[in-house]
């Protein structure tokens, strides 16, 4: 069983004919789980390898040596026993509110629509930046104190140069030489605005590009957003809904950036782009990946972006197929770690849950685990718009913010295969009084 022991025996000694002088286990062993004594006697070795959900039957082949010197095998089958796990459910209320930002309060003047929200540290100091699509602005916020966050900045469309932040929603951050620049999508501008925030006090626009100006095809509609680095170059991927499309702009030179490729749904391979919202980048052995949420397609294309300029679809992921099956309407992605694996998680809004997606072989998906509001003790998950992941101690955490619960699940995903909920977290209950309509999550350590 899962909870055993080690040095517990696992089953009775091998019967052969002769007289046995030795036993071993020569295949089957992984992680050398088992021992065999000299008595033909199997017992436990190593009990922490025992996992039914990775693990569920093990094949020993054992190899017995006789006084005669001749030897016989055998193959023995030891099937491991479930056993649920206790769900560590941590009570909302154990969950501190720091603080609670309003717009037209303290100096938090755009803050109105908020959609999304990305951290970075600049100097000694932790800041947050929070696009706000009604006041069509980003607000940075110094939360270096989370108990005392205070307005640093607002970026405000068609004021001080800022020409492309109209509906603005997708944010990042990326550092380039000495300097930090955010990157925000103004979906009504059909645009990407480039801001140097390396003093996060004066603000400085550097750049805006616009669809359908100096070669930029990809840009209709932009509603994500994120930045990684190639060789010597550094590229901003812009998610595009209304184009069905990725546009790759070269940043390296921030100032003046430049359309590399526009990656679109239908052509040359690419069939899940279809009103593409969330976005990420991923490395995976030598390579480096984009994956792309279609939220209009229902689905995930994975995209090889090694070389920028000639980017190859790898594989793209439908709902309800070969398993997939929470990916309607996929809104945001992210990617983590666990273990040796990469896995890649999808909130889908109208699906009211996240699909759990195991890319470490990035041709070849798989469906590891869905999870859905209102089952299994899941109760914030209606309307999931954003996922993000944090590692805490020994464990991997998901925290999806959902628009319709108006609220947050925390969701232990150190196994994958069976995420439990930790903690949810509503609006005007314990302390949680900004929840509204939630729609972008982010963590940080402070």
């Amino acid at each position: 069983a899962e909870n055993a022991t080690n040095n517990d025996n696992v089953g009775t000694p091998i019967a052969t004919t002769g007289t046995p002088t030795g036993f071993s286990i020569t295949a089957g062993n992984t992680n050398t789980t088992f021992a065999i004594d000299n008595n033909g006697q199997i017992t436990v070795n190593d009990s922490t390898q025992i996992d039914f959900e990775i693990t569920p039957t093990y094949s020993l082949t054992i190899q017995i040596t006789k006084a005669d010197a001749q030897t016989q095998t055998g193959t023995i089958a030891i099937n491991i026993i479930n056993i649920f796990e206790n769900i560590i459910t941590i009570a909302s209320d154990q969950i501190k509110s720091t603080a609670a930002l309003t717009d037209g309060v303290d100096g938090f003047d755009v803050l109105n629509g908020a959609r999304e929200v990305v951290t970075t540290i600049i100097g000694a100091k932790t800041y947050a930046l929070v696009t706000a699509f009604n006041d069509n602005a980003v607000q940075i916020i110094d939360i270096t104190n989370p108990e005392t966050p205070t307005a640093v900045a607002a970026i405000t469309d068609d004021t001080n140069g800022f020409t492309a932040l109209n509906g603005v929603q997708g944010i990042t951050v990326t550092k380039i030489g000495a300097k930090t620049y955010a990157l925000a999508a103004g979906l009504n501008d059909n645009a990407v605005q480039i801001i140097d925030i390396t003093n996060p006090s004066s603000p400085i626009p550097v750049a805006a590009v616009t669809d359908n100006v100096d070669g930029f095809t990809g840009l209709l509609a932009v509603s994500g957003i994120t930045t990684t680095t190639i060789g010597t170059k550094t590229y901003a991927l812009a998610a595009s809904y209304s184009d069905n499309a990725v546009q790759i702009i070269d940043i390296t030179n921030p100032s003046s950036p430049t359309a590399v490729i526009t990656l679109t749904d239908g052509t040359n391979g690419f069939t899940e782009l279809a009103g593409a919202n969330g976005i990420t980048t991923t490395i995976i052995g030598t390579k480096t990946y984009a994956l792309v949420a279609a939220s209009a397609g229902h689905g995930v294309q994975i995209i090889d972006i090694s070389n920028p300029i000639a980017p190859t679809p790898v594989v793209a992921i439908s709902d309800d197929v070969n398993g997939f099956n929470k990916l309607h309407t996929a809104n945001k992605i992210t990617t983590t770690i666990i273990g040796t694996k990469t896995y890649a998680l999808v909130a889908s809004d109208l699906e009211d849950g996240i699909e759990i997606i195991d890319i470490s072989n990035p041709s070849t998906p798989i469906a590891v685990a869905g999870v859905t509001d209102n089952s299994n003790g899941f109760t914030e998950l209606r309307g999931a718009r954003d996922v993000t992941t944090a590692k805490i101690g020994d464990k991997t955490y998901a925290l999806v913010a959902s628009e319709r619960d108006n609220g947050a699940q925390i969701i232990d995903i150190t196994n994958p295969n069976t995420p439990t909920p930790v903690a949810a977290l509503a609006d005007d209950l314990n302390g949680f009084t900004e929840l509204a309509g939630a729609y972008g999550v982010t963590t940080t350590i402070i």
